[in-house]
């Protein structure tokens, strides 16, 4: 399934929220920006919810996935002499790998937190006696 419409989007609120941080360089790019969430969206599922959809998703669901959205904008496409590569796309190589290499680490860090959670609340069978 591709993603259409800003509609389809199912844990990021909104393209525009896309990246979660440095420049937007893809700013009036929603094709470019729904690609990357789909593929963000999909990545978190199959991450945390072995890929299925997340039924009772939170903020750091979005967070997360809206990393993972900005890390993939900023690394560009994969191969290296590419013009639109992380190394030349905005004209600032280094900045934008740092930006890419930021997002990634926010990534990893929310789905570890989501990860632990999970464990938590599947985990927790006792009960609360008044």
């Amino acid at each position: 399934m591709s993603y259409d419409a800003e509609s389809d989007l199912k844990y990021i609120e909104s393209v525009d929220d896309i990246p979660l941080t440095g420049p937007d360089l893809w700013e009036g790019d929603s094709d470019a920006k729904l690609d990357a969430a789909e593929t963000a969206e999909s990545k978190l599922e199959a991450d945390v919810n072995d890929g299925v959809v997340i039924g009772d998703a939170t903020t750091l669901h979005a967070k997360a996935a809206n990393a993972y959205a900005s890390y993939l904008l900023f690394i560009g496409p994969e191969h290296p002499e590419d013009a639109l590569s992380g190394q030349m796309y905005g004209g600032a190589g280094d900045d934008t790998m740092e930006f890419a290499t930021e997002v990634h680490d926010v990534y990893r860090s929310l789905r570890s937190s989501i990860e632990g959670s999970d464990a938590d609340s599947s985990q927790d069978t006792t009960e609360f006696v008044l």
